[in-house]
């Protein structure tokens, strides 16, 4: 990443220096292009020509636009490198990418990075031959697939698994030693890359975060972000060891934003909330087996926990600090004024610390935070009819299970 950042930045201070040179092109290509446009309207319009002038005008005039078009993009990428670049570099990696494929040119090998680690996961995701069909996956792995690109190499695969029996996962069993073992998650460890399969039985995850593509369950985009999110709150509240971390959600989050920004769309609040509800319910099913908790607490300790571990470690080191400073207090912003999460957070944490019998979780209490989308979800859990093919677990399941640990 290190070759990737000081080209990253070479390319800036160069193309810094004609950037309003660049942005002048901009506005006098539209403006040709513009032109060029009304022209051919108002040939078609009048139909005062000869009709085989009138076709050849018209195919020089297609011809030109297109020119002014593939200049226009052109220009435009250079110009969103230069001004993302300050804010963001994962964005400003993209749009330099789109410039050369637009010149035409080689991409250099600085900015191959993000495609080929994307491509190495996948390879060694298929190497592995699992029998993913009845599990989702989740965490970074997932966030590459759903770009197809991805900054950094992912040393764990997260799975949620959709059946009773974990270990169906893996076929070829010789290629994996299990390294840990409980009623809530298993680990493995492929040996040739000493990657770690991580796998949860009891997590659960609704129909509406999940998309097949090459023959597996991937969690969606939201489902991912909340969970980084919520992972850096579980950090805030654990607060030893935690450094690296921190910093490489920190970072997942900024490449999740700038993927967000050069495809044009924006963070969706309401599908924020609501996938944060749904990962909080989510999480605490998994939780409720493991012999320690770990808890996530939305609070105002935590969130200037993260500020000021923010401040201290990214102040100087990356020129993502302004967006990833942004997101974190916009997000948290959401989070923390919506009482009907924070009241749900709250119940989440009392039956974990309570270690109530999954056979009397308070569901209508959770109901009582009286919001749509938790209310489908635990109507999911409770109507096995209404899952997809039958494959996620419904709350009476989960008791089954339970009661036989």
């Amino acid at each position: 990443m290190e070759e990737e950042r000081i080209f990253l930045k070479k390319m800036y201070e160069k193309h810094k220096k004609e950037s309003t040179k660049s942005k002048s092109l901009f506005f006098l290509y539209s403006m040709f292009l513009l032109l060029i446009l009304t022209s051919f309207v108002l040939l078609i319009w009048y139909k005062k020509i000869n009709f085989k002038i009138l076709i050849t005008i018209e195919v020089l005039i297609f011809i030109a636009s297109f020119v002014l078009f593939w200049l226009l993009m052109r220009k435009l990428s250079l110009i969103r490198f230069v001004e993302s670049y300050p804010k963001n570099e994962f964005l400003s990696h993209r749009f330099l990418n789109d410039f050369y494929i637009l010149s035409f040119k080689r991409i250099p090998k600085e900015l191959k990075s993000h495609n080929s680690i994307y491509k190495d996961n996948l390879k060694i995701l298929q190497k592995m031959n699992l029998n993913a069909h009845d599990y989702v996956i989740q965490g970074s792995l997932a966030l590459s697939i759903n770009w197809k690109r991805f900054w950094r190499k992912t040393n764990d695969i997260d799975f949620i698994t959709l059946k009773a029996n974990p270990s169906e996962l893996i076929k070829e069993k010789e290629n994996f030693n299990l390294i840990f073992k409980d009623l809530a998650i298993e680990k493995y460890e492929y040996k040739e890359t000493g990657q770690i399969l991580d796998i949860a039985k009891n997590q659960v995850i609704p129909e509406d975060y999940i998309y097949s593509l090459k023959g597996y369950n991937i969690a969606n985009i939201y489902w991912i972000l909340v969970s980084k999110i919520c992972e850096l709150y579980r950090l805030a509240e654990q607060r030893v060891d935690v450094d690296k971390k921190i910093k490489n959600l920190f970072l997942d989050i900024a490449f999740i934003e700038a993927n967000f920004v050069a495809t044009l769309r924006k963070i969706n609040k309401k599908k924020m909330i609501n996938a944060t509800k749904d990962y909080l319910i989510s999480n605490m099913l998994l939780q409720y087996l493991r012999e320690h908790n770990k808890f996530i607490k939305f609070n105002e300790k935590n969130l200037l926990f993260l500020t000021e571990w923010f401040e201290r470690n990214f102040s100087e080191l990356y020129t993502i600090n302004a967006v990833i400073s942004d997101v974190l207090n916009v997000l948290s912003f959401w989070i923390l004024n919506d009482k009907s999460l924070i009241t749900l957070n709250e119940i989440c944490n009392e039956i974990l610390e309570e270690k109530t019998h999954p056979n009397e979780i308070p569901v209508s209490k959770i109901i009582s935070v009286k919001n749509e989308q938790i209310d489908k979800f635990i109507a999911i859990f409770r109507d096995t009819n209404k899952l997809k093919d039958k494959r996620l677990f419904a709350l009476e399941e989960l008791n089954k299970r339970f009661n036989q640990s």
